[in-house]
């Protein structure tokens, strides 16, 4: 492998998933409620979508890559991508956007030239993740907060259930992504601090079916005991935690503000 080859593999464990899904949660904890809120449904979103565009078009990866599965739509790409376009348009400041731009753009440039993808494993996936975007961005203006988190637990049922068809068990990335999404939506969508922390029965409910969804189809992956249950449900209750630690971060912000 090239020396540029080898530079963009030692940049992608700089900026790779776990780093980003890291940055990101920090920037939901410790930022002001809703900021960050839809950027974290759609990161674990994509991972379930994106998994499903894989097996629908079933492009090969390419013979450097170290990795298996298909290539396109590039799961980092889209990832990347939320992420970074996210941060951009939340965001006022010119030269923070500027540097995040430079981020996204050397990010994905150096999944191609690391060998990872090919080019148009990473150009075409980046339309999806605006798509996205705009479609969550859409929704949230019009429906609302709550009805918005609703659709995307539906949303996240569904995929999960197709992923279930099509590989016939829960993989750990289905565990995570699924596990992400009704965790955060339990404890930020149950109480809110703008409502008065008003109990939301439809948003708990969701939450209940979406858990006995993926109880029914861990049970029906082929074990039923209470180590793999729990290795697959720790998902959840870990991004439920941090949710709940998020409502404190909020209050204690809050507080801050009136005493400023």
């Amino acid at each position: 492998m090239s020396l540029i080859g080898l530079l963009a593999r030692q940049f992608l464990q700089v900026v790779d998933v776990p780093e980003i899904c890291g940055a990101a949660i920090l920037l939901f904890v410790f930022t002001k409620t809703g900021k960050y809120d839809g950027l974290m449904y759609l990161l674990f979103l994509t991972m379930l979508y994106n998994a499903i565009l894989k097996h629908m078009f079933k492009w090969p990866l390419p013979e450097t890559c170290p990795g298996h599965g298909y290539g396109f739509p590039s799961g980092h790409t889209n990832f990347m991508t939320v992420f970074y376009v996210w941060i951009v348009v939340v965001n006022k400041n010119f030269i923070l956007r500027f540097v995040v731009v430079v981020l996204w753009i050397t990010s994905i440039i150096s999944l191609v030239l690391a060998g990872y993808h090919y080019h148009i494993d990473v150009i075409l996936a980046v339309p999806f993740s605006i798509f996205s975007i705009v479609l969550y961005k859409c929704a949230y203006r019009k429906l609302g907060a709550r009805k918005t988190i609703s659709i995307v637990i539906w949303s996240a049922t569904a995929f999960l259930l197709i992923l279930y068809g099509i590989e016939g068990t829960i993989r750990t990335y289905m565990a995570i992504a699924y596990g992400a999404i009704i965790g955060l939506s339990a404890p930020l969508s149950i109480f809110s601090l703008s409502d008065g922390w008003k109990l939301n029965a439809k948003i708990g409910m969701d939450c209940v079916f979406g858990l006995t969804i993926f109880a029914v189809l861990l049970m029906s992956s082929g074990t039923s005991s209470a180590v793999y249950l729990l290795s697959n449900f720790k998902f959840t209750m870990q991004f439920a935690l941090i949710g709940v630690v998020k409502l404190a971060t909020g209050v204690c912000l809050e507080k801050c503000v009136e005493k400023v």
